[in-house]
């Protein structure tokens, strides 16, 4: 998937899949492609500065490094801690 990161005359950062506006489905589909293994590609126009850019490489990155996992019960055999 890849998302198109843009600007507003506000100075809103916005995204855009495929030149449409980020939906509730695009979320579904991302969290699909994550647990594929598959990657979520950024593209900046010229309006998002080196700044913004980095910042929104490293939230790409971070939830890149996501895996399809489950989290294993500690030694008690409890899931949740209370």
């Amino acid at each position: 998937m890849k998302l198109s990161f843009d600007k507003k005359d506000s100075g809103e950062v916005f995204v855009q899949v495929e030149g449409r506006n980020f939906a509730t489905k695009d979320y579904i589909e991302m969290i699909k492609q994550i647990k594929k293994n598959e990657e979520v590609e950024a593209e900046f126009t010229e309006s998002i500065t080196q700044d913004e850019r980095n910042s929104i490489e490293a939230m790409l990155g971070e939830i890149n490094g996501i895996k399809d996992s489950e989290e294993e019960p500690d030694e008690e055999g409890d899931e949740f801690d209370f």
